[in-house]
């Protein structure tokens, strides 16, 4: 079973699948087929994919479990071979740069372990992905379509919704947190770029509000929170209120009762304890 919840599930899933491909094709050709990409584009995927390693190592030092540094330490050269290897052209054949099947062992007991001990985040069913997907891209056409929305914030507002876009079509290299850190990106732009004008009102970006909370929360929070968009358009007024508040009003720089989620572990937020 692939656990997309730890950088080293998500690093062993894309490992197994290359070393199914045939072993006699290009390197190039079988990272091509797992990243679901032309070839072409392969070299600017994989650094994505070679983070993973990193990624890995900087989980099993958090775990503080001696036995899981080391069995990092040990293999990571061999789970690094086959994504930039030092020794071989892209063109040449996979099967000399593959780890062997013990390298790959290590790699999946290490996910297990992190699955267990620090998920990320909770990966959604396909069918709520592909929900999620829809709504991405419904709210995408409809800030091209508004009228109400400046240029310059429809254009950083676009910019930010295709990484939510990206994100979810990438889940298998970034996983939860990509999700969660590209719809934070986009309200966080939201408020810089409305906060003080009534711009955060536009229908559109209502829902922009709306589409990214469901995003976020289906990453953040356990299965039976409300991820439908109804509920989460008759909070979004109260959720945005802030927004439309001058950086220099009273409020803005008093105490509020709904203080922002605290950070965790990777950068992301909690999920509000309402949520929960």
């Amino acid at each position: 079973m692939a656990y997309h919840d730890n950088p080293a599930g998500r690093l062993h899933d894309l490992l197994v699948r290359l070393s199914q491909q045939e072993q006699g094709n290009s390197l190039v050709s079988g990272w091509a087929t797992v990243l679901g990409v032309v070839e072409e584009d392969v070299v600017i995927r994989l650094g994505r994919v070679a983070e993973l390693v990193r990624q890995t190592q900087v989980e099993a030092d958090r775990t503080d479990e001696e036995v899981v540094v080391q069995t990092v330490q040990r293999y990571r050269a061999d789970w690094a071979r086959p994504i930039f290897p030092s020794n071989q052209a892209f063109n040449k054949p996979l099967a000399h740069v593959l780890p062997d099947p013990a390298a790959l062992e290590a790699l999946g007991m290490v996910s297990v372990h992190l699955h267990s001990t620090t998920p990320e985040g909770v990966m959604p069913d396909d069918a709520k992905l592909e929900k999620l997907r829809a709504q991405v891209r419904e709210v995408l056409d409809g800030v091209r379509a508004a009228e109400d929305i400046p240029d310059d914030l429809k254009h950083m507002i676009i910019l930010r919704l295709q990484d939510v876009e990206d994100a979810l079509e990438h889940l298998d290299v970034g996983g939860p947190s990509a999700v969660r850190h590209a719809t934070e990106a986009v309200l966080g732009s939201l408020a810089l770029m409305t906060r003080g004008t009534n711009l955060i009102k536009s229908e559109a970006l209502q829902r922009v509000c709306a589409v990214v909370a469901i995003a976020w929360t289906a990453f953040s929070a356990p299965a039976t929170i409300e991820n439908s968009l109804g509920p989460w358009e008759k909070v979004i007024p109260e959720l945005t209120a802030a927004i439309e508040e001058p950086f220099d009003s009273p409020e803005a720089h008093s105490p509020q009762p709904d203080a922002p989620p605290p950070f965790d572990r990777d950068g992301g937020t909690e999920a509000p304890t309402s949520a929960r």
